[in-house]
């Protein structure tokens, strides 16, 4: 059974990578730019026209990439955010620290197997709220007892 702990949700808090792909674009959105000047002084030069074919679909092509993986970070985020959320929330329940929890799913639903220290394993049921305002720990057993953490 694989369980995620606090640092690996903290890790996924961030979106740098997101930013090297900004620098790509605006690379691509520079050399557009500058295609463009030259076909303006170029006109009858059929290499700048084919390059600035080129490079514009390119650059369609990279933006749509990019606003669909912004999207899908967002989403992310905001996931990792409240699983960090939960996580504190139930290391103060437990009087235990963030790094003595491991939860066996990556966003919060009913029927999460969360462990508390060593050997106690709690099954979590959430209210039906959207905004999960509640939650219940029942004590839980496993029956493979080998877990692998994922940091």
């Amino acid at each position: 059974m694989k369980m995620w702990t606090y640092s690996y949700f903290q890790a996924n808090s961030t979106n740098a990578g997101l930013y090297w792909r900004l620098v790509v674009i605006g690379a691509i959105l520079a050399a557009l730019v500058v295609l463009l000047v030259l076909y303006r002084h170029r006109r009858s030069d059929m290499r700048v026209r084919e390059m600035l074919i080129i490079v514009s679909l390119v650059a369609a092509l990279a933006m749509a990439m990019q606003a669909t993986d912004f999207f899908e970070s967002q989403a992310s985020l905001d996931n990792s955010g409240k699983m960090m959320s939960f996580i504190d929330n139930v290391a103060q329940a437990q009087y235990s620290t963030t790094g003595d929890i491991a939860v066996s799913q990556t966003n919060l639903s009913t029927g999460l197997i969360i462990k508390v220290g060593d050997k106690s394993f709690y099954e979590v049921t959430f209210n039906n709220d959207k905004n999960i305002g509640s939650y219940q720990l029942t004590r839980t057993q496993l029956m493979n007892s080998q877990i692998e953490y994922v940091k």
